[in-house]
């Protein structure tokens, strides 16, 4: 019975994506299962753990890689011994921006072997978990190449390494299972030819021999292509240089309406791998991005963020689409001249790391002193805002991470020349526990005064009391309220800024029972990820900053809101500007 329990929460789960409060009663039902689990046979173990293939898949369509992950850590300390469980935890920890700790998890397994006397269906599952094994290390250590560069050693060896991960995927199933071994190949080979093509020295004629035998096991006669041998195909001719032929196999794939996870992995490419040195073919790359950008606005648990200068090629991808420079991000219809302005707000935006270790913490955003507090507590110059539970005064621990002292935290403002740089003091903070923010004073004078330009609009006034909660959409009475919000930051510690764009609703707001007693916040959908603690939400229609960002959870408990789920949470600006007038200020403001 537990087992059937399990398996029900985890259906629903997978059914009702982030739309219902399912993870939490998943969870639990793993945990209810957990002296079943542990006392499962090698094979009875295979059996469940192959049942539940179908979810994983599911979860990673909708891009949900923190349910993947929490419901495959779940399983494992529950006692599920099974390698396409711990599979899927590495390929979560590869998409939440963790490749160190994934390739240690993928070469720490062992090579994949079914159960003893294993029926077919067992054969074939662990031959194919062993070739996902491989091709995980080789993801990883492609990913790892693009970042540390095709002119460097460590890129070189990486890419090499990647290689001989793709080939020894590719050998896994032949003569298993004919169609997945026919996919196994076609996806090795893919991934080997844009890897020695990025790495150079690939003559003309090589790369076209490549290229048609990808092609060759894509169009196999009797056989219908489907969605990943068209992604492959187009691959292959981009890197052949068939403008033409990429844009058909291209348009053939989006036709086929892959998933979010598969046009992430496909936009993935063409920003990593398949990037060229050369102009012409670059430019192409770039615009093969964008229409793949545009494919995953208009799916479900689609999304990406947008760097600075991805704003001039985004706007391309729109004029191609002849949508007049308009597209439909989450549930609005914005403008060029609206993203224009969100392009702006990025110069107020700082990362905020560990100073001499260089780890990253988390993300800030500057403010002017008189617009958080009108009765002149506060002077009117630039200071920073951000979680407590990345920097304060006082040492707390959160969720399993320390933030540190002011004194040992830098500041960088990466949208300004050169990135200044800053030390800084606090001049306030409130606790994680209660408004989890900080407020801090920029240490040199010149870098402050220079930073009052880039200071950040901010509405206090908005979601002020409680007939300002009364709403029109979400179960209120005729209040208007922006029906999306907007992140900028610095998410997993990137150099540039990102912007959110997509499933960005805005989904309740009000004071949630148990947090602060003065404190309101906002819950929303908007992408985040680890490092985005701090940085500033916009609300929708005028670009204002109405919160701070600190985290993501699952929520039951907003009054007057239905159950949210998943979702992430900032603190009301109007909250911590109540709290600071109220509140003990120190002397780094003297």
């Amino acid at each position: 019975m537990a087992l059937e329990r399990m398996n029900e929460a985890l259906e629903a789960l997978a059914r009702g994506g982030d739309r219902d409060d399912t993870l939490a009663g998943a969870l639990q039902a793993i945990r209810d299962s957990t002296k079943v689990l542990a006392a499962l046979d090698e094979t009875s173990c295979w059996r469940v753990a192959g049942s539940l293939d179908a979810i994983f898949m599911t979860l990673a369509d909708t891009r949900r890689m923190d349910a993947v992950r929490s419901v495959a850590e779940a399983l494992a300390t529950a006692g599920l011994e099974d390698p396409g469980v711990r599979l899927w935890l590495v390929q979560a920890l590869i998409d939440q921006g963790q490749p160190a700790l994934g390739l240690l998890a993928v070469r720490g397994l062992p090579p994949v072997t079914p159960p003893r006397g294993g029926a077919d269906d067992e054969i074939r599952r662990a031959s194919y978990l062993e070739g996902i094994r491989h091709g995980l290390e080789g993801r990883i250590l492609k990913d790892l190449a693009v970042e540390r560069g095709r002119g460097s050693e460590a890129g070189r060896l990486a890419a090499s390494g990647a290689i001989e991960a793709y080939l020894r995927c590719g050998e896994e199933r032949l003569g298993v299972d004919r169609a997945k071994a026919r996919a196994n190949a076609r996806w090795a080979a893919t991934n080997a030819l844009s890897l020695r093509c990025w790495m150079g020295g690939m003559s003309p004629d090589d790369i076209d021999r490549g290229a048609v035998g990808i092609l060759d096991i894509v169009e196999v006669e009797g056989t219908v292509p489907d969605r990943w041998d068209s992604a492959a195909a187009f691959e292959a001719s981009l890197v052949r240089g068939d403008e033409g032929e990429a844009t058909r196999y291209l348009e053939r794939f989006l036709a086929a309406q892959p998933s979010a996870f598969e046009l992430g992995g496909t936009l993935r490419q063409l920003n990593g791998i398949l990037r060229s040195s050369d102009d012409r073919s670059d430019a192409l790359t770039r615009k093969f991005a964008d229409r793949v950008r545009l494919a995953l606005l208009e799916t479900p648990g689609g999304g990406f963020d947008v760097t600075a200068e991805g704003f001039d090629s985004l706007g391309a991808a729109l004029r191609m689409r002849d949508r007049c420079a308009e597209a439909a991000y989450g549930s609005d219809v914005v403008t060029a001249e609206f993203l224009d302005g969100l392009l702006g707000k990025r110069a107020g935006v700082c990362r905020i790391d560990r100073g001499t270790y260089g780890s990253i913490l988390a993300t800030g955003f500057v403010v002017r002193g008189r617009d958080l507090d009108r009765t002149g507590r506060l002077p009117d110059e630039a200071m920073i805002l951000t979680c407590s539970h990345a920097v304060a005064s006082v040492g707390y621990h959160r969720r399993g991470y320390a933030n540190i002292l002011p004194g040992n935290a830098q500041v960088r403002f990466t949208s300004q020349p050169g990135s200044p740089t800053t030390d800084v003091f606090e001049v306030w903070h409130s606790p994680p526990d209660a408004l989890d923010v900080t407020l801090l004073r920029i240490a040199h004078p010149a870098l402050r005064d220079a930073a009052r330009a880039w200071a950040l609009d901010i509405d206090i006034d908005r979601y002020r009391d409680a007939e300002a909660a009364e709403v029109t959409e979400g179960g209120g009475r005729g209040h208007h309220f922006p029906r999306t919000t907007y992140v900028i930051g610095h998410p997993l510690g990137c150099e540039g800024v990102r912007f959110s764009l997509a499933n960005n609703a805005l989904l309740g707001y009000g004071r949630p029972p148990g947090f602060d007693a003065s404190g309101w916040v906002l819950r929303y959908r908007t992408h985040t990820e680890m490092g985005s603690s701090g940085s500033p939400v916009l609300d929708g229609d005028q670009l204002k900053v109405v919160g701070l960002h600190h985290q993501g959870d699952v929520y039951t408990d907003l009054p007057g809101w239905p159950p949210i789920g998943m979702a992430n949470e900032a603190v009301c600006l109007r909250s911590i500007a109540e709290a600071i007038r109220s509140g003990t200020l120190n002397g780094a403001i003297a």
